[in-house]
């Protein structure tokens, strides 16, 4: 900004003599004020550098608007003030696209944290069941289970989480009594059912989904 004061300065004896051309340094000066906030203020991330590189799109665009209409076309100032009003008004639309996509994705990152950390949970719960309860008879449909929490995908959730967190719990309870091994098995059908729907729900919500 500096260097842009300085270059209006010395390159016209009078800068006011003409209003082109302290006109184009006041917008040459806005755009780079724009673009400076945003250095400083946009976070080194994907979106940001978008940010940034649009203002440096807008500063660049400005500048040699300028060249053209102070060297060529001094006197269409309507003409100026114009362009420069529509590259605002595209770099606002810019900027707010890329800041409506930034907190969609923030969004999403946010949900499928949560959604991670509920299957997660849910694992968890589980191993720590099959391990405290060491019954060999009911080892194979342990592991099934266990293999569907580990590998169930894990991008959303469909509400069903809750459920089958309670028949874990039922399932303990019917582990820690050595309850009736017909109960037992059904708790266990139980939950790897309600998995199964929960994948197919899942898989549901996805097609077309963005």
């Amino acid at each position: 900004m500096i260097i842009t004061i300085l270059f209006y300065l010395f390159a016209f004896d009078n800068i006011f003599t003409v209003p082109m051309r302290w006109v184009s340094m006041l917008f040459l000066l806005l755009a780079e004020i724009i673009g400076s906030i945003k250095a400083i203020t946009c976070s080194k991330t994907i979106i940001g550098i978008s940010k940034i590189t649009s203002s440096i799109i807008h500063v660049i665009a400005v500048l040699l608007l300028s060249l053209l209409f102070v060297n060529v076309m001094p006197f269409h100032l309507k003409q100026y003030l114009l362009i420069n009003m529509l590259f605002l008004a595209a770099l606002f639309v810019a900027d707010t696209v890329i800041t409506f996509f930034d907190g969609h994705i923030k969004e999403k990152d946010t949900a499928l944290s949560g959604s991670q950390a509920i299957l997660r949970g849910c694992y968890t719960k589980f191993e720590e069941i099959r391990i405290t309860n060491n019954r060999p008879e009911y080892e194979t449909e342990f592991k099934e289970i266990s293999e569907l929490l580990k590998y169930a995908d894990n991008s959303a959730v469909s509400g069903d989480e809750i459920a089958v967190s309670s028949q874990m719990d039922e399932l303990a309870a019917l582990l820690h009594a050595d309850g009736d091994t017909k109960d037992i098995e059904a708790k266990l059908a139980e939950i790897k059912a309600a998995l199964g729907v929960r994948a197919l729900k899942i898989a549901g919500g996805k097609r077309g989904g963005f």
